[in-house]
């Protein structure tokens, strides 16, 4: 095909391909295309100008390739197309340094054309310019995922159009710009991840069109009430977590809105649950841990029926776990109520939750025999009872969790030996059983059947007779506590050989725990390392073990 018929081509898409190298020259000269999209290949190089030499282009995406720079940069793009272009993507590249550029040369003849302009992802950094407010006819913005740095330019208030602004993963500091509370027409406003300081005005009221509200993971403080959120009826998702805010409602408070997300994280409550929320019935996500929340657990939650993620972890909430009614909690996936002062016995309605994924009751007073029901929940990967009072034995119905991949049952009071069962749930990566009572030979299945085992910690048990050399088999092993039971005989000589206890393995360094300690027979130390696995619910962190000296070996023998 020559020249001749690429310049009668008017929608040109060759996304989704392996094609590679720079753009290629046929390309530079369309002089009619209107849609141009060779997004999601491995295109590099730099961008050439001539792309929108044509005098109709209205849709170019250059998104998800390997471009490092673009000629004369973004606004020479926008300044040559000014006319035209409505929707352009330059997200997922690779480009490097400040693309964006600077005030100069900008265009007033960009104010009514484009609408959409995305460059999530592609190493961007540098302060954000202000002729980005001169885009008037914007109704999206996203610069997701990028380095940028700086204040959020005021300029962005001139948007009269926008309805979604996404900066979120960013470096942005300083105050969020009283402009922003003037776009009354924004529907999604995200400014999540980054460092931006000073307070929520009542102001936020404005934005009358608001569904989405993030700005998770700041440094923002003061007092948020009600009437912040005043005159939001449209707003479905909330998020003011992990930032330094104190949420002071009214007791008797009636919301504007019905939310479906709320996350609520590490803001300052200090009361009882807030009453509000019995009003939410459509919440599908409820993040409400780490805010000082007292009394007993909210027996209205078991009558949220589309509750799919709770988190009430890290707060004062005392008293017994409700028993409720399984129909109305059928859609919970995610169960996390660890660090609180829950008490009482474990109901076995928790073994009827068919949908459950996650569940964390650790770290309260919870007493009593862990049920022995388990099994509906087919997708269940992990459980965390460890630090509360269980007694009794490991219940044999967890080995019907074939896709249980963290057990955490440390720091309680269990007794007996390790049920046969167990040797079923062979997707186990974590197996913590240590601070309990737990007697008998460590069995040679463990070695046998859980062969994808990473961290397996028996410490501070009463195990006796010798160590198994099928363990020795769990080549992907990378912690292994033995330490305080009352094993003897020799070492394998095969601990030798684990070899994900090497220093060669590629785990995150923040995960690597160094601890030495006395031990026969151990030539050196190692690196103990504790990763975490591909999973949907990243799991709690996993304490340190006491590791003797040697190939991520803890081995001591109790003292008698």
């Amino acid at each position: 095909m020559n020249s001749t018929f690429f310049a009668r081509i008017q929608s040109l898409d060759l996304g989704n391909n392996e094609l590679r190298g720079p753009i290629p020259d046929v390309l530079h000269n369309m002089t009619a295309v209107r849609v141009l999209d060779p997004s999601k290949n491995y295109f590099n190089s730099t961008i050439p100008l001539s792309l929108v030499n044509s005098k109709s282009i209205v849709d170019l995406n250059l998104g998800w390739n390997e471009f490092e720079n673009i000629e004369g940069g973004m606004l020479s793009i926008l300044n040559k197309a000014c006319s035209l272009i409505r929707s352009l993507d330059l997200s997922g590249n690779s480009f490097l340094g400040d693309v964006l550029g600077s005030n100069k040369n900008s265009s007033r003849c960009l104010v009514y054309h484009l609408e959409y302009l995305s460059l999530t992802s592609g190493g961007i950094s540098g302060d954000l310019p202000d002729y980005l407010g001169q885009l008037k006819g914007l109704k999206e913005l996203n610069l997701t995922g990028n380095s940028f740095y700086g204040p959020i330019p005021s300029s962005l208030g001139e948007l009269s159009g926008l309805r979604r602004l996404h900066l979120e993963n960013n470096q942005l500091n300083g105050t969020i710009p009283p402009s922003l509370w003037r776009l009354s027409t924004l529907e999604y406003l995200s400014l999540s991840h980054n460092q931006l300081i000073g307070s929520i005005p009542d102001s936020l009221g404005r934005l009358v069109n608001l569904v989405e509200f993030d700005i998770a993971s700041n440094s923002l403080e003061g007092v948020i009430s009600e009437r912040t959120f005043s005159n939001l009826s449209k707003l479905k998702h909330l998020d003011i977590s992990s930032n330094h805010l104190t949420c002071n409602v009214k007791s008797d408070w009636v919301p504007p809105f019905s939310l479906d997300h709320i996350n609520m994280s590490s803001c300052r409550i200090r009361s009882e649950f807030p009453r509000w929320l019995q009003t939410q019935k459509e919440i599908s996500k409820l993040d409400m841990s780490n805010a000082s929340i007292s009394g007993g657990f909210p027996v209205w939650l078991c009558n949220m029926s589309y509750l799919s993620y709770l988190d009430l972890s890290t707060n004062q909430i005392s008293g017994n776990l409700p028993t409720c009614d399984v129909d109305n909690f059928h859609s919970l996936e995610v169960l996390r109520l660890g660090s609180n002062l829950i008490n009482g016995s474990m109901s076995s309605t928790m073994c009827n939750l068919d949908n459950l994924l996650l569940l964390d009751l650790s770290k309260n007073n919870l007493s009593g025999e862990i049920p022995d029901c388990w099994g509906w929940q087919q997708g269940l990967f992990l459980i965390n009872l460890s630090s509360n009072k269980f007694i009794g034995t490991i219940p044999s119905s967890i080995g019907n969790l074939s896709y249980l991949t963290w057990l955490h049952l440390d720091d309680n009071s269990l007794h007996g030996e390790l049920p046969l069962t167990l040797s079923d749930c062979t997707s186990l990566e974590l197996l913590d059983l240590g601070e309990n009572k737990i007697s008998g030979n460590i069995p040679s299945w463990v070695g046998e059947s859980l062969l994808l085992l990473r961290i397996l910690k028996l410490r501070n048990n009463t195990f006796s007779g010798s160590i198994p050399s099928q363990l020795c088999r769990l080549s992907k092993l990378q912690i292994l506590d033995l330490a305080l039971n009352n094993l003897s005989g020799r070492i394998p000589h095969c601990f030798g050989k684990l070899t994900g206890m090497t220093k060669d393995n590629d785990v995150p360094q923040h995960n690597i725990t160094l601890a030495f300690g006395p031990v026969a027979s151990a030539p050196s130390p190692a690196i103990i390392a504790a990763p975490t696995p591909s999973i949907v619910e990243p799991p709690p962190p996993v304490a340190p073990a006491t590791i003797a000296r040697g190939p991520g070996v803890g081995i001591k023998r109790r003292s008698q």
